[in-house]
């Protein structure tokens, strides 16, 4: 990988992470004001109904985010003809989608209340899939940093406008309408932007192109669908699964610091995707290494977090949520240690999908979800709260080491130092536990990150020397 494709991906990926890094920290204080403010009664539903419509938005992208990046990023002066095709496409599946979650959801949910809550965040599905065209267009184009100003004002939006309706005694509903809000007021502005300053639409359709986007998308769309619903479909299956709302709310805060710490992997990754089709159409393989380099340093990112996470659970639930969220502070030590398998899979799903096997990347990922789904109930009754964990780890790590197998097999993927990196993460993790039996937490810490400190700037090394 020449110097010209590091720098592209360094600084897309600089402005996309400082855009997950500006969401996180404004939509952060936000659900900690949300949290608090709704209980864990009110939230556990809030984010079930948000994540009903949340797990259908994958199937509306087709794979779109990838296609705009390997074409527009093997020639920009092709893209606007497939630009507008993409968007016609985005639109109209948001908007069947919509229509198909809400019926689905208003047949199943027996609640009154809950289904009022569907029928505001309808329009989320929508909302979310243009602002998901807007980001991969700028993603495409390489102009990341627009995307930085997109998000950051829309964060600002919805918290004044929350905040506003939080003073005022506001409810459940109200707080939907104002997400509504502040979604659409962000793509019409950044729509807007684009159609003026990055690329001309005309808005021709084209069915034979709609077809074989929808064609070379869809098992692509399915299969983030489906890795998402690692993530979010425990909710949904807990809200039959848990006796009470409370545990509802307890799994969904878990799950929520979870997908906010996994999205930093995601936007390197984003980044990088237009500089990796440029290198698969020039048969380099450099495309790999890039892959190699986030698998392996997944394993020490998720050691840190873990071991952090294990010394401070409880003081960073209570100071952020509160009292009444101890229960998620009890299970959080385990559930941190999901990132590793979610961080792999959707890793490893990127050089699958350069290399067109979406079939062998759709089945583990299926069977990981199927074995996830089925295992939950189950778990939960045995071992309540945690048992939903349990269930995500068996689901994942089936999916993680089933396209691992393929990956290695195959020659997508290669052995870059992973014994060395995991045997070390292992030493570290047992040298943390025993200084944690017998000295205090802080101490047993210090010591982990120094001796992450060395092994990530042996791993930064490497990374350097790849990237010349």
């Amino acid at each position: 990988m020449n110097t010209s494709n590091a720098k592209s991906i360094a600084a897309n990926a600089s402005f996309l992470l400082t855009a997950q890094l500006i969401v996180r920290v404004l939509r952060g204080l936000y659900i900690v004001l949300l949290v608090r403010y709704l209980g864990p009664e009110l939230y556990g539903v809030f984010q079930y109904v948000q994540n009903w419509f949340v797990t259908f938005t994958p199937l509306t992208l087709f794979g779109i985010g990838a296609i705009l990046s390997r074409e527009i990023g093997k020639d920009k002066h092709n893209g606007q003809h497939i630009v507008s095709t993409t968007f016609i496409i985005r639109l109209t599946s948001g908007i069947a989608l919509s229509l198909t979650a809400l019926a689905l959801g208003l047949f199943t949910e027996p609640d009154a209340d809950i289904r009022h809550l569907m029928i505001i965040l309808a329009a989320l599905l929508l909302g979310r899939a243009l602002v998901n065209w807007v980001k991969e267009i700028f993603i495409a184009y390489e102009k990341t940093q627009y995307h930085v100003v997109q998000v950051t004002l829309s964060n600002i939006v919805q918290i004044g406008f929350g905040a506003t309706v939080m003073m005022n005694g506001g409810g459940i509903e109200a707080l939907a309408l104002v997400y509504i809000t502040a979604l659409f007021l962000e793509f019409i502005a950044s729509f807007i932007f684009i159609n003026r300053k990055i690329i001309k639409m005309q808005m021709d359709i084209n069915i034979q192109k709609i077809k074989t986007i929808v064609k070379d998308g869809l098992p692509i769309g399915l299969t983030v669908a489906l890795n998402r619903w690692m993530i979010f479909g425990p909710t949904v299956i807990g809200r039959y699964a848990f006796d009470y709302k409370n545990s509802l709310g307890q799994l969904s805060v878990i799950l929520l610091l979870l997908f906010f710490a996994s999205l930093i992997i995601d936007a390197v990754l984003h980044a990088a995707l237009p500089v990796l089709s440029r290198a698969m159409q020039y048969q380099k393989h450099g495309s790999s290494n890039f892959i190699n380099i986030a698998l392996s340093l997944s394993i020490p990112l998720t050691c840190c977090v873990g071991l952090f996470t294990v010394t401070y659970n409880q003081p960073i639930i209570q100071t952020l949520f509160g009292a009444e969220y101890q229960a998620a502070g009890a299970i959080l030590d385990f559930a941190v240690w999901l990132l590793l398998p979610y961080i792999w899979m959707t890793t490893m799903a990127q050089i699958f999908i350069l290399k067109q096997d979406t079939l062998r990347l759709s089945f583990w990922t299926l069977l990981g979800v199927l074995w996830m789904a089925g295992l939950l109930p189950l778990c939960v009754m045995k071992f309540d709260l945690i048992g939903a964990i349990y269930a995500m780890a068996v689901g994942m790590t089936i999916t993680t080491i089933g396209l691992a197998f393929h990956g290695f097999t195959r020659g997508y993927l290669h052995n870059f130092h992973l014994e060395k990196t995991a045997a070390l993460s292992a030493a570290v993790l047992l040298t943390y536990a025993v200084i944690y039996h017998y000295s205090t937490a802080e101490y047993a810490l210090l010591g982990s990150l120094v001796l992450f400190t060395q092994f990530l700037a042996r791993i930064t090394k490497h990374a350097v020397h790849l990237f010349r």
